[in-house]
């Protein structure tokens, strides 16, 4: 290879220098190919590289040029040939190097799953015993390239373990989204904005649980055991089933018409300050002028009573905890036969 050759390649390259360029799947405008190695035009065109470059054209091979119509041309005859023609080469910019395929083709990089992370460990009194609502902790799932990917869930696996207890249904691997509230709730593949455990603090499995305990907690993208499982586990530390400790009644004074009834919200804490929304853990005394019921709207997640009159006078209705009848509120009822002028809560 002469001088003349040499000095001609490095020619194009300044030249082609007052040019911008835009990257795309294929080798970028202004690239230059020598033998297997290829050059981008601001690699070659820094003078740190030029050894680099005269080296590789000393030890020979075909001599190319993309021009900034995204055309071949043979450095030698100045010839326009086709993409065909470019090897298989090694490909180096400013951003680092990468491989093309023969006639100026990327090589697909496919990307795998990297890393499983769950997060720091739950030790406050999220996932109380026997709740009703469950709680998610959403997952971060990231490739080989360091994106974050909502992967095929299908083959992964989760175990919950209490010492050498699986606490079989407790936790379960979902996708997942947000409601209109910004709540999260299950999703299906498709409408999915990414991947969470979900935690049933309702699940059998937790009922033989009397005291806080702490459920290891994997998840992996293949069984738990095997070889080359990608994983991460997360300690959970489960409070001990709620008890009734405060019981709010939203009026302690009510009047009713004579037949009909009336709705009234009563809060319930437990002795971790939730909100206790089981109506199973209360229970009702009253007189013989009235009845009651409790119950619990899965619309606006709230406990109700309900006092229907069944005669008129004057009656109390206590709402008490079942397990502690220390634990109570009382409301005074009045109840009034249509003829009186009264004003009746609704």
């Amino acid at each position: 290879m002469n001088k003349k050759i040499i000095v001609s390649v490095l020619t194009l390259l300044i030249i082609a220098g007052s040019t911008s360029f835009t990257a795309f799947a294929s080798m970028d405008n202004g690239s230059t190919v020598i033998g297997n190695k290829a050059f981008a035009l601001d690699y070659a065109n820094n003078p740190e590289n030029l050894s680099e470059i005269i080296n590789a054209i000393i030890l020979g091979g075909a001599v190319y040029v993309k021009n900034f119509n995204g055309d071949w041309a043979d450095n030698a005859t100045g010839n326009i040939v086709s993409p065909s023609v470019i090897p298989a080469v090694v490909y180096k910019s400013d951003e680092g190097e990468i491989n093309f395929d023969a006639a100026d083709t990327s090589v697909p990089v496919v990307a795998s799953l990297k890393s499983i992370e769950l997060g720091d460990d739950i030790v406050d009194n999220s996932i109380i015993t026997n709740a009703k609502e469950p709680v998610y902790r959403v997952l971060s799932v990231l490739d080989t390239k360091g994106n974050e990917i909502i992967p095929d869930i299908s083959k992964w696996t989760i175990s919950a373990k209490s010492g050498i207890s699986d606490l079989a249904n407790f936790a379960r691997i979902v996708y997942y989204k947000h409601d209109d509230q910004g709540g999260i709730i299950d999703a299906t593949s498709v409408d999915a904005e990414g991947i969470a455990v979900k935690f049933d603090p309702s699940a059998v499995a937790l009922n033989t649980l009397a005291v806080d305990s702490t459920l290891i907690v994997t998840v992996g993208d293949k069984a738990i055991g095997e070889a080359n499982v990608i994983k991460d586990t997360l300690n959970v530390t489960v409070r001990a089933e709620s008890e009734v400790k405060f019981i709010i009644l939203a009026d302690r004074d009510v009047s009713i018409i004579l037949g009909t009834m009336v709705k009234k919200e009563v809060v319930v804490l437990d002795q971790y300050g939730k909100v206790i929304t089981n109506p199973e853990m209360l229970g009702l005394v009253y007189g013989v002028k009235t009845t009651a019921v409790i119950s619990y709207n899965t619309v606006d997640k709230k406990m109700y009573i309900t006092y229907k009159g069944e005669a008129t006078g004057t009656d109390t209705v206590v709402v008490q905890a079942r397990a502690d009848h220390k634990i109570k509120a009382t409301a005074n009822i009045s109840i009034y036969d249509n003829t009186d002028t009264i004003t009746v809560d609704n």
